[in-house]
């Protein structure tokens, strides 16, 4: 779906940049209602390994390439800074929030939507092999947020400090 629009602008004659986040930070917040309701985050493959960026990494970038002519025609794959697992994601949120949150990893055979509530049913399988793809794998990691900003990318930990309000309960 991407690779098609991304002829169109490519093909449209219009000045562009293409901006390729890599997996974004704010999907933790899909841990938000499990968090609120206690200490336990349940879902699976506890070791996918993956570079979450921070959205406010994404639109400095963005910002970046609006104001210098030197990013026309550009394709930028964002990530953050290193890798975190879905567990080391739940610990920070949990340091974030001064708890102590402990994952459990559920076999992909046994997640249904409830998990995934805002993943249309017919694209979960799709969703989980693709979650299935990181566990042992190193992601990518690019350095394109500090070439561009001239400052390093923000890390996961900085994401769940910015976030924390979203993960108390309501």
């Amino acid at each position: 779906m991407h690779t098609a629009l991304e002829a169109h602008v490519r093909h449209s004659g219009l000045d562009h940049t293409l901006l390729r986040p890599n997996a974004f930070a704010a999907n933790a917040l899909q841990w938000a209602p499990q968090i609120h309701a206690g200490d336990t985050v349940r879902g699976p493959f506890a070791q996918a390994a993956t570079a979450p960026i921070h959205e406010a990494d994404i639109a400095d970038v963005a910002a970046r390439t609006l104001l210098d002519d030197t990013h026309k025609s550009a394709v930028h794959r964002l990530t953050g800074p290193h890798a975190v697992t879905t567990e080391q994601q739940i610990h920070a949120i949990g340091t974030a929030l001064g708890r102590n949150l402990r994952f459990i990893d559920v076999p992909p055979e046994d997640i249904g939507p409830e998990t995934f509530p805002h993943v249309p049913p017919q694209i979960l399988p799709a969703l989980l092999a693709s979650f299935a793809e990181t566990v042992g794998t190193e992601p990518e990691i690019t350095t394109t947020v500090e070439t561009v900003t001239g400052r390093p990318a923000r890390t996961f930990d900085q994401w769940a400090h910015d976030h924390r309000d979203d993960f108390r309960t309501p």
